[in-house]
């Protein structure tokens, strides 16, 4: 799966295998699939049309690993933290063997004894944190902070792995989005689609930029647009007098201080006819 080839200038993709001799091809430029057998693909590499792309050279992912933290750039509370784990499970690392249950509740009363609150429990988790880091102290701190990525950029996102794919991009919601037109976000990612396909039809197999799927691609888009200037946007799209009647400041409401001090009345019609022996009077209001 994943092998790619270039071939009458297009570059090709195998999606998955169909059977012993037959695979599902993606044509990249075309974004459309299609099967071939192995003995096809091999007659075409033979016959000198198919030339298999070269991945030896291409770059490593970067990992997701967190940079690592030095012990003076913690705070007081977060020091106090780590000081208070390590001291916890300190014996069961000298143990000589992985701790048993019972070395944990043995600890776990030690340390009740001592005034410290930590269950047997706790310790088998923080024993297995700091066994699975490589035992770096540093993984008894609870990361809070970097709990679904908060305060941190997307790390593998499209836009960011591939600068091509956001200038692509930009230039779109430029050309389409910002306009009078006011054409939606789908009318964006097939612009995107179009002119990535264009792009890749001019390189090689092993340089092509994947070609992301419509939803994805769609939720890049939205989060792109959301860190334009809200005013900007409307402005491009409403014209300046609505973008500025959206975003003008208002006054704070005045409340009241004492009894009808602000009144509102409202007059509404019933549904009801009133009327007498000489005839119907009219329909009343409520105030």
């Amino acid at each position: 799966m994943g092998t790619e080839w270039l071939q009458d200038g297009r570059a090709f993709r195998i999606v998955r295998q169909l059977g012993s001799d037959q695979f599902a091809v993606l044509d990249v430029k075309f974004n459309v699939e299609q099967t071939q057998s192995q003995s096809e693909i091999l007659a075409g590499f033979n016959s000198g049309t198919l030339r298999f792309a070269d991945t030896t050279g291409r770059p490593t992912e970067e990992t997701s690993a967190l940079t690592p933290i030095a012990l003076s750039d913690l705070s007081e509370a977060d020091q106090a933290q780590l000081f208070a784990r390590w001291q916890a499970i300190e014996p069961l690392t000298s143990l000589g063997h992985k701790p048993t249950d019972e070395d944990f509740q043995i600890r776990a009363d030690q340390l009740r004894t001592n005034g410290a609150q930590f269950s047997s429990r706790t310790l088998r988790r923080l024993y297995a944190t700091w066994s699975k880091s490589g035992q770096q102290r540093l993984s008894l701190l609870t990361r809070t902070n970097q709990r679904g990525g908060r305060g941190r950029a997307r790390q593998h996102s499209w836009l960011k792995r591939f600068p091509i794919l956001r200038q692509i991009v930009d230039q779109a919601i430029s050309d389409l989005f910002l306009t009078m037109a006011r054409r939606p976000i789908s009318a964006v990612v097939r612009r995107v689609i179009d002119d990535l396909q264009r792009h890749n039809a001019r390189l090689p197999a092993n340089q092509a930029i994947p070609i992301p799927r419509t939803a994805a691609l769609s939720r890049a888009i939205a989060r792109q647009i959301r860190r334009l200037d809200p005013w900007e946007v409307d402005r491009a799209r409403w014209g300046r007098h609505i973008a500025d009647r959206r975003h003008s400041p208002t006054s704070p409401q005045r409340m009241a201080t004492r009894i009808l001090e602000r009144v509102e009345i409202d007059h509404t019609p019933l549904k009801i006819v009133v009327g007498t022996d000489a005839g119907p009077l009219g329909q009343p209001w409520l105030t």
